[in-house]
């Protein structure tokens, strides 16, 4: 990764940002701990990184009771208010993470989907030297 170290040193999180940032990976974390599972298990996933590394954070369904993974993380570590949409913001605008809105749907709501760039797990690597997954 030619040049990516002086950008990551280059990089100041406030540490609302850090948090979320930090939960995000987590989730991501997971989701890479399920596809080796997977793997080892016999169950081959040829289904991209690009791909099940997406982390959906809201159904903007009424009908959805189930928080997702990353929602309710998000929640337990107390982040989920107003001003989290601008969080996500300030990680996009800082190319640690992408967000993407999906498709308007029959009812009018839509998926956010959040996914962590490998800019974005990088810089949590530096910062939390000693992660370790959540269960």
């Amino acid at each position: 990764m030619a040049g990516g170290g002086s950008e990551i040193e280059e990089i100041n999180l406030n540490s609302r940002q850090e948090s979320v940032l930090y939960w995000i990976f987590d989730c991501d974390q997971k989701n890479e701990r399920d596809q080796k599972n997977k793997y080892l298990q016999g169950r081959k996933d040829n289904t991209p990184a690009s791909e099940w590394r997406w982390l959906i954070y809201d159904r903007r369904m009424a009908q959805r009771h189930a928080e997702h993974e990353l929602k309710r993380a998000l929640r337990h570590a107390r982040l989920v208010d107003p001003g989290l949409g601008s969080t996500f913001k300030a990680l996009h605008e800082r190319g640690l993470i992408l967000v993407e809105h999906a498709d308007w749907d029959c009812f009018g709501n839509r998926d956010v989907r959040i996914q962590i760039t490998r800019k974005g797990r990088t810089l949590i690597r530096k910062l939390f030297p000693d992660y370790k997954p959540s269960e």
